[in-house]
This record gives C-alpha cells, sequence and structure tokens, in this order.
C-alpha cells in the first residue's frame, strides 16, 4: 500500500463507526420492507426515511427540551444524535465517493445544501438544550431574558459568531462544552469547503 499506517487505522476507525450509525440501520429495513430493488426505488426510499429521521431528531430534543427531560439516558441518546448528525454527512459527502447516478442528478446539490442547513441547525438547537438543560448551574444567566430564548441565542453566536451575548461562563465544564461547539462548527464549514472548491 502506498498509504503510511495513519490512514488504514483511521479508516477502519470511520468505517466502523459507520456500522453503529442508526439512520443506515433504518434505511436498509425500509428498503427491505418496501421491496425496492432498483437504485431509483432504494434512493426514493433512502431519501424518504433521511427526511422523517431528521424532523425526528428535531422532535426528540425539543420534545426532551420541553419537558425538562435531562437524565443520563436522555443525555447519552441526545449526545448521539448530535455526535451522528456531523458524521452522517462526513460519511456521505466526504468519506464516499458520489456514485454515478449523482453526476447528471439536478436534485442531488439542493438535497445536500437543505442537509448541511439542517444538520447545523440541529447541532445549534441541540447546544442550546445543554446549555439550558443540562449545563445550566454551569453559567451565569440573564435576568431580563427568558432561558430557553438565551440559551438558543447563545449557541447560535458561538456556533456562528464566537459573540455569547450575555448568557456567561462560569466553570471549566461550560468553556470546554462552548469550545466542543465550535469545534463541531469548524468541522462543518471545512466540509462544505472541501465539497464546494474543485480539486
Amino acid at each position: 500500500t502506498v498509504n503510511g499506517p495513519a490512514y488504514p487505522l483511521l479508516s477502519h476507525g470511520i468505517t466502523k463507526l459507520h456500522q453503529f450509525n442508526v439512520v443506515e440501520w433504518l434505511k436498509s429495513a425500509a428498503v427491505k420492507a418496501t421491496g425496492a430493488t432498483t437504485p431509483e426505488e432504494k434512493r426514493r426510499v433512502s431519501n424518504w426515511v433521511i427526511d422523517l429521521f431528521i424532523l425526528t431528531k428535531f422532535a426528540i430534543v425539543l420534545g426532551a427540551w420541553y419537558l425538562n427531560i435531562a437524565g443520563p439516558v436522555a443525555v447519552f441518546g441526545i449526545a448521539y444524535l448530535l455526535v451522528y448528525n456531523v458524521f452522517t454527512y462526513f460519511w456521505h459527502h466526504l468519506w464516499l465517493h458520489a456514485p454515478e447516478y449523482a453526476t447528471n442528478n439536478p436534485y442531488r446539490e439542493r438535497r445536500r445544501f437543505i442537509t448541511v442547513l439542517s444538520a447545523m441547525a440541529f447541532s445549534m438547537v441541540t447546544y442550546a438544550f445543554f446549555y439550558h438543560r443540562v449545563f445550566a448551574s454551569h453559567f451565569d444567566w440573564p435576568r431580563d431574558v427568558p432561558a430557553p430564548i438565551a440559551a438558543l441565542t447563545f449557541s447560535i453566536g458561538n456556533a456562528l459568531t464566537g459573540a455569547t451575548g450575555d448568557l456567561r461562563a462560569k466553570t471549566s465544564c461550560a468553556y470546554l462544552l462552548m469550545s466542543s461547539q465550535l469545534v463541531m462548527t469548524f468541522v462543518f464549514v471545512a466540509m462544505i469547503l472541501n465539497t464546494s472548491i474543485p480539486a
């Protein structure tokens, strides 16, 4: 092989992570359940599963946020969704080569644009949930702004501009959480640039 040891190890790890992606399990199950056989039928079924899964992810996080469900199991599940939110985009748009049908598919770029916007929005909403419901005691909260609004605007500002408004981190845990959001945003930007700039 022309590659050193780093690439095979990384490739193996990424492949293993992909095997734990629940949306891929759902896509496979849906294709079997619907009896889809042609590439066009499989794509249609997969796109339906992806879109429904995106809506379900938002419903889970917003529901947990509204109902104040922040136990260990809920936090672990939502953290899983957050990690695989960025991993799924990485897998399909960077790690895999685009299939041949995509070359002349006018909807592929549009779907990719919608996918990355929804993925970034999900990331910001999820971090807002973490700030407000899971790590609230690690921040100083403004008195004149409702906590959910403060958490959401803080999350958006931290992700896009680095500005955090009136919400203030006061512990090392809070700073680490904020830093992880910035890193995730950087990963999204890097992936967008990588897929946008011609080779």
